[in-house]
């Protein structure tokens, strides 16, 4: 796969399976310009799993009974959005589960009201 080519892919969606690529290869005779594209996408997918994860403990902390997932879209139909899906542990009802863009959950995961924050971004 060339460098031009990467996505991102976080496998079945959950808070185990934020895994986003460990490296950006740059082919051999690429200029600074591609290593420094590579090295701002490998932050920015950085920050998205840092965000996922803020924001899946922000909700486990005020609402146990819930698991939140998130991932992106392994298929490449969803570009720079991640899929949420909340449910509730004990019944496994899902509450909700869509594509929000990835700086909606950045948002989020920043906001004093994660869970409503998530549906607002949505309606």
């Amino acid at each position: 796969m060339d460098s031009a080519s990467v996505r991102t892919q976080i496998g079945p969606i959950g808070r185990d399976s934020v895994t986003l690529p460990t490296s950006l290869g740059v082919a051999k005779g690429e200029n600074g310009q591609a290593a420094k594209a590579n090295s701002a996408e490998a932050t920015k997918h950085q920050d998205l799993q840092n965000s996922i994860h803020k924001l899946q403990d922000k909700i486990a902390e005020a609402h146990p009974s819930y698991l939140l997932e998130a991932g992106l879209d392994p298929n490449g139909g969803h570009p720079n959005q991640v899929l949420i899906q909340l449910s509730d542990k004990v019944t496994k009802q899902v509450f909700f589960s869509y594509y929000l863009p990835a700086s909606q959950v950045a948002k989020a995961a920043n906001s004093e009201n994660p869970v409503g924050l998530l549906l607002q971004n949505k309606a």
